[in-house]
Formats: C-alpha cells, structure tokens, sequence
C-alpha cells in the first residue's frame, strides 16, 4: 500500500515517508508547507456517491415525513432534488475543507486565495449523472468520475432483467454488452468536458467477469481502477484485488502506450436520455429510476407515456448498436450540452418519440430503430396463481412454467450466501395497489422453489399481500440470446 487515510494523531508517522496521504485538513496541516509537499494529496480524494444520497438523505426522509410526496414524485424532481445536494457535497463539503479550516486558524492568513480541492474524484453508482457532475459550475473539480457497481453486477444477471422489462434483445452471455452501457455515460462525459473516467470492482460482481471488465476498461481509455475492501459482500478480498492489480499491470505491459485523447472520440453515436431518467440502482435491470419503487417503470409522466415505453427507445437503440457494432456515448439531455464529433445524435424523448440528427438534418422517428435480429424459438412461460382468500391480508403462491425455445434460459439475482450462482429462471414483480407501490421480491426470490427438467422448468414463489386493492404480478422470462417472454396477472384483493 502506498496511499493511507491518516488523522492528525497519525500523521506524524507518515508525512516523511515515502508514500501518499489524505484525510486531514486545514487545522492540522503544517503551512504553508502542505501545499509544497508532493505526498499530501488533501482532506478528501472523492465524493461519495451524490446520487445515492439524494434518494436515501433527501428524498426517503420527506417520503416519510409526507407519504404523498410518493406519488407526486418524477425523475424531473429527483434531478432538482440532486442538483442541491450536489451543490453541497461540492461547495460546502471536502472541497473546501483545506481552504476553510486555515482560514479559521489565527496563525494563518489566507487573504482572498479562494480554491476548491482539484484532486478529487466522484465515486458513484449511477454513471447517467455523469455528464452533470463533470461539467457543473465551477469545473475544476471533480477531474474524473468513478464507476462504483452497484450490487450483484453481472451481464447475465442484468442483461437478462433488461431484456425483461424493456422489448430490447440484448445477448446476456457477453459482459460487454453491460459495460458498454455505464462506459457510454461515463466516457462521454469525460469526452464532453475533457476529464477522466475510471471503474471500481466490488465483491458482488460477478469474479468470472471482473478481470476482463478491468482489461476492458484500461483498453476503451480508463484511467482509475479502485476496489472496495469492506463491508459484507462489497468487500473484494485483499488476495483478490492483488491479483486482479496483477492482470491488469500485466495487460498494461502488453498494450502500453495508450492514446487516451483519442479513445475519449471512439463514439459515433450519442443516445440521449431525459434528464433524472437513469439505469436503476442496485436491482438495475428492472430500471426503476434511482432505485426508487415510486419512480417504477408503469408510472406514467407528464407526456402520458410511461417510463417503461421511454427507456424502451433508449434500450433499444443501444441493442442496434450493439448488433451494428458501433461504439456509442450516453447522456442526459442537459440544456445547453455541446456534443461535437459524434457521426448521430439521437434523442431519447419523454414523448415516446426519437429524434435523430445527422448531417445536420433531424428526423422524428415514433419508435427507436429495432434491428435485424437472430431468427429463433423464445422460450415459453405459463402462470397460475393460488391464493388463500380473496381478502386482506392473504397468502398468494405463484407457479411459473418456462420451456426452452432456440437457446438456454438462464437467469441469476447473483451470488448466494454459498458463493453459487443459481439460474431461477423467472423473474417476480408486483405493481400496485397504487402506482407508486412496488416490489421486486428480493428477499423471497432467494428462497424461490424451482424444479428443473430435460428443457423446461417450474418455479414457485410464495408471498403475503396485506393491503386491499388491485394488483398486477409480472412474471418474466429470458433466454442467452436475449429473447423473453411476459406474462401480467391481476389480482383483486378485497377488504
């Protein structure tokens, strides 16, 4: 190790050696010496995840201060929501930290120096705010942003959950059709502003796929690669991490000499996104927007079109580039957003439409361009529903059949508390009684029954509904090649 985190009782065992440290400010600095020694590198190295804190400090707190606010809210207000809370982790926070804490001291005249912290990343899970982070007000920091993984990531974890919440055909056995997706937002925006881009791996991501997402990333133009080494299954082993570092350094070697300039220009295309309209969170195949069941796919905005339909058109012009093998960015569609150099622009819009601009010629399109597809069988999926009472509360158990068509169908939620990862085949969902009411089963899929056969088989799922009212349970399923199968069931349950 060669970077430490130290406090002021620490850091006078460390601040003549020969490495790097952080974590301490203005009081306890010497100055004006910290800003001439090389192995200072400040109070704060990055922001932790802006968008993330928005949803759990900001709005979770007035859900439950005010439950109407559920119903009320939209990406449009979450981005309001977030450009505050992004104001402060930038203005009143780490990057201020070394400038306002020796302006406090009596020995220390600062006169009108006036700086933010330069050296600092955003570490963050929702890589669709990127172009926002970068690019906001005073641009001199933060100088990269940081893809932090958000929970069990894995192409055939996710890819498959897409292909079922959105009509794209998404092959889910090739890790780079994912990380295609956050390298979009992420280079782009540090093409836009001309900064950096990194990536982080977590314990939950899928082992078989972390190294190649390293190598991947260092080949399309990163410049940062972190770990997580704490916290349950976030925690990449040390053993883990060191040897990843290893294949990377290795790989480093045999493809040295990278243009980095000219990596950040790869895209040819530009998809745009409404601005608040995002991947999801943790569960981010089934899109919700910043992991929020109120913000779910069925709601409808103020155009009438529900989010379902809009990310639809992002989806699947991202599969048409994909197929047509066509390296593309992603952004949200701020006002003012320069995007020069890119052969097509197109704009995902709330409306349900798409807007294509080439050439300096624009279109308007009512749907995104479906590409050719693979011909072939999609699998097959029959549900049946039992329920102990037609009242409130009751006990509902739910029976998926799924037959194979052209390919294999397999779907993972990830690693289990054994390390396996299980195909169960199904994907659960529950919309209602309200609109903003949600669940994704989470924690019952895990205990899921599923039976396997020759080419087929049978899940069962067992759940309580305490509330009366109107429900819909979406039951889905997806095969390798990324064909799927949806099945909607209502369900009425009375007081």
């Amino acid at each position: 190790m060669n970077v430490f985190n130290v406090n002021a009782e620490q850091v006078k065992w460390i601040e003549t050696e020969n490495v790097y440290y952080w974590g301490i400010g203005g009081k306890d600095v010497l100055y004006p010496e910290c800003l001439y020694t090389s192995n200072y590198v400040g109070p704060a190295i990055f922001f932790d995840e802006p968008m993330v804190h928005t949803r759990d400090q900001a709005l979770r707190p007035k859900f439950k201060e005010d439950p109407s606010l559920r119903k009320t809210i939209t990406p449009q207000l979450f981005f309001e929501e977030f450009k505050h809370e992004y104001h402060k982790a930038k203005y009143e926070r780490s990057p201020i930290q070394l400038l306002k804490e020796l302006s406090d001291r009596e020995d220390v005249s600062v006169g009108d120096m006036d700086f933010l912290q330069q050296n600092v990343y955003t570490w963050e899970t929702m890589p669709s705010s990127a172009i926002y982070q970068l690019s906001e007000g005073d641009k001199s920091t933060p100088y990269a942003m940081v893809f932090e993984p958000p929970g069990r990531l894995g192409a055939k974890r996710v890819l498959p959950e897409l292909n079922m919440s959105f009509e794209c055909q998404i092959p889910a056995d090739d890790p780079k059709n994912l990380i295609g997706m956050f390298k979009g937002f992420l280079r782009g925006a540090a093409r836009v502003t001309n900064k950096e881009w990194g990536i982080s791996i977590y314990g939950q991501v899928i082992r078989s796929e972390a190294f190649w997402y390293m190598t991947h990333a260092y080949d399309q133009g990163a410049s940062l690669f972190f770990y997580w080494d704490s916290y349950q299954l976030a925690a990449v082993p040390y053993s883990e991490y060191l040897a990843l570092s290893r294949n990377l350094r290795e790989h480093s070697k045999n493809f040295p000499g990278r243009d980095l300039e000219k990596l950040k220009m790869d895209a040819e295309i530009a998809i745009l996104i409404p601005t608040g309209y995002n991947l999801g969170h943790v569960k981010m195949g089934i899109g919700n927007f910043s992991g929020l069941p109120e913000l779910n796919m069925e709601r409808i905005n103020s155009k009438g079109v529900k989010y379902r339909d809009v990310m639809n058109n992002f989806y699947i012009e991202i599969e048409r580039c994909i197929r047509l093998g066509i390296e593309y960015d992603s952004f949200w569609n701020l006002q003012n957003l320069e995007l020069n150099g890119y052969r097509e622009i197109v704009v995902i819009r709330e409306d349900g439409k798409v807007e294509i601009t080439k050439n300096g010629k624009s279109k308007l399109l009512d749907s995104a361009r479906t590409p050719e597809r693979p011909e072939g069988i999609s699998p097959q999926l029959a549900v049946e529903i039992k329920s102990t009472s037609g009242k409130a509360p009751t006990s509902i158990t739910a029976f998926a059949e799924v037959t194979e068509g052209s390919s294999p169908i397999y779907y993972t939620q990830g690693a289990n508390k054994d390390g396996i990862y299980r195909n169960v085949y199904v994907l659960w969902e529950l919309y209602g009684p309200e609109e903003e009411d949600y669940t994704d089963f989470w924690n019952d899929r895990w205990n899921v029954s599923v039976t396997e056969k020759s080419n087929s088989a049978t899940a069962k799922i067992k759940f309580n509904i305490d509330k009366p009212g109107n429900y819909r349970l979406k039951v889905s399923t997806s095969d390798l090649a990324g064909r799927s199968k949806v099945v909607w069931k209502d369900i009425k349950i009375l007081k």
